[in-house]
């Protein structure tokens, strides 16, 4: 019998990004994955549109689920000036 795995989850890691804002860390299918990071490294830079920075994609060693991570979008576009840090951040 074949335990099913949770299929999905994100994670908000405080203070790893750029200019020391949060990241979102997605765990996903491979198949989710894939066509997420195309939209990421492929389609959004060309397009003239705010998006959001992304960091990167790394494939988990069972090959059915990957980790996309990207800058938490906070109101502000990736090329703009971040947010005031919080205390404690």
């Amino acid at each position: 019998m074949k335990v099913r795995r949770k299929k999905s989850a994100a994670y908000r890691l405080e203070g790893t990004g750029w200019a020391g804002g949060p990241v979102i860390a997605k765990r996903c299918l491979k198949s989710v994955a894939l066509v997420e990071h195309t939209v990421y490294e492929g389609i959004l830079p060309r397009a003239a549109v705010t998006s959001l920075r992304y960091y990167g994609f790394l494939e988990e060693s069972d090959g059915e689920h990957c980790w996309l991570f990207a800058l938490e979008r906070l109101g502000w576009a990736p090329g703009a000036a971040p947010p005031p840090k919080t205390v404690g951040a």
